[in-house]
């Protein structure tokens, strides 16, 4: 009977033993996997912050790009919660704006945190670079560049080359030459509409014909397909926009050429609606539209923006600004626009423009040393001086119109190789998050 009795205890112990190591092996296996199933969790959360983290600091580029936009100077933006711009987002961002020494030049570097959820508690955070920049638009070493055309009359000399008293010399090794990018069907050639005499101090291209005499120009591209360069020029929608009359759209459309110009002018708060005496860039001369600049001085660097026209006795410099205008440029008589150069490296652009006709008549002057850009679709402009009176280069993103015999583009010797350029949509270059 004891016999009994003591093997029903064995069993009875045995029992409650293996239950207590199972049991002792459940409570692990099930302790590791909450640490797992912990663990995991925190991860996908960290994870989580990390990615929020980051949205702050790209709202944080964002933000600096809009600020740059109307302050290219700025330095920084404090700390701001993602709450000011999105209600109930939880997270901060705080910016920092340091100048470039690299090309492109005016480059900005955007460096950007973002905090979760903000700074002073942060659990994490994570931090973006972008280069903030207007990228060069390259338009070649041409003295004249047309991408719808470039019409003469009884001219006797497109081009001919000056030298630093603008007096014509021949000198061979600077080439003035003429080039159509073509803008098909219809456009494209170099046509003559009177005496077919004229002289090229250097080559002549384009995508159609060429109405100059093999012996009047230092070669002759023609009829050619490899001539014809749709990127030649910016897209139009990128520049600006226009009504039916050709008239640049008033304010310029955001994400335009125009605009950016526009943006710089303002940036420092310096609008003038009557010129006069000396303007320091960056400055906007608000003339309504219609009526004319003149007889001032202007003064750089940066960008001085006109909402008008051009006139006569504008002095550009030194050091000369980026003179925009909305308008058109007419001078005759004995008018007449100067860029002096010196004191910055590169030197801006002459002139630009969004209206659609510039034209020297008579004995005015148009001193650029540089390029005029006509970013017009169907801008003109009009060589008809009676004499040689403008000397610079010329690049329209419509026609050239050469008129008057003894109207030509005279090319300054010190132009000889460069590589016009023209700023671009300044925009977000590169980017880089860590």
């Amino acid at each position: 009977m004891e016999s009994i009795v003591s093997s029903r205890d064995r069993r009875r112990g045995a029992a409650l033993a293996m239950a207590i190591i199972i049991t002792a092996v459940c409570l692990t296996i099930t302790g590791g996997l909450m640490q797992y199933i912990i663990v995991e969790y925190q991860a996908t959360h960290l994870d989580s912050r990390r990615v929020q983290a980051l949205y702050c600091a790209e709202a944080g580029v964002e933000k600096a790009v809009e600020v740059l936009r109307s302050a290219p100077l700025a330095t920084a933006i404090s700390e701001t919660s993602l709450a000011a711009d999105v209600s109930g987002a939880e997270g901060s961002y705080e910016v920092t704006i340091a100048p470039m020494t690299s090309d492109p030049i005016g480059a900005r570097r955007i460096t950007a945190t973002g905090y979760v959820p903000s700074k002073a508690d942060a659990v994490v955070s994570r931090t973006v670079v972008g280069v903030y920049a207007a990228p060069s638009f390259r338009f070649g070493t041409d003295a004249v560049r047309a991408r719808r055309g470039v019409r003469y009359a009884s001219n006797n000399d497109m081009t001919v080359v000056v030298n630093d008293s603008y007096s014509v010399v021949s000198d061979p090794t600077v080439n003035a030459n003429v080039r159509v990018t073509g803008s098909p069907p219809g456009d494209g050639g170099v046509a003559s509409i009177a005496a077919n005499l004229a002289r090229v101090a250097g080559s002549v291209s384009a995508p159609q014909g060429v109405d100059v005499l093999p012996g009047n120009a230092q070669g002759i591209t023609q009829n050619s397909p490899d001539n014809y360069d749709p990127f030649a020029f910016p897209d139009a929608s990128a520049l600006g926009t226009w009504d039916s009359d050709g008239d640049l759209i008033w304010p310029p459309a955001p994400g335009t050429l125009a605009r950016a110009y526009y943006e710089e002018a303002i940036s420092a708060g310096n609008i003038i609606y009557s010129p006069k005496g000396t303007i320091t860039a960056p400055a906007f001369i608000n003339l309504g539209g219609d009526d004319e600049l003149e007889n001032v001085t202007l003064r750089g660097p940066g960008t001085i923006f006109v909402y008008g026209d051009l006139g006569s006795g504008v002095t550009n410099g030194a050091p000369p600004c980026t003179l925009v205008i909305s308008g058109n440029f007419e001078t005759q008589g004995t008018e007449w626009y100067r860029f002096v150069r010196g004191g910055t490296d590169p030197e801006p652009p002459s002139l630009v423009m969004f209206g659609k006709t510039a034209e020297i008549a008579g004995n005015s002057n148009w001193w650029l040393d540089g390029p005029l850009f006509s970013y017009n679709p169907d801008s003109e402009i009009i060589i008809n001086d009676s004499a040689i009176g403008c000397f610079g280069a010329l690049i329209s993103n419509g026609w050239v119109h050469f008129k008057s015999n003894k109207g030509a583009l005279g090319f300054p010797q010190f132009l000889k190789n460069k590589n016009f350029t023209s700023k671009g949509i300044p925009r977000v270059l590169s980017y880089a998050a860590r």
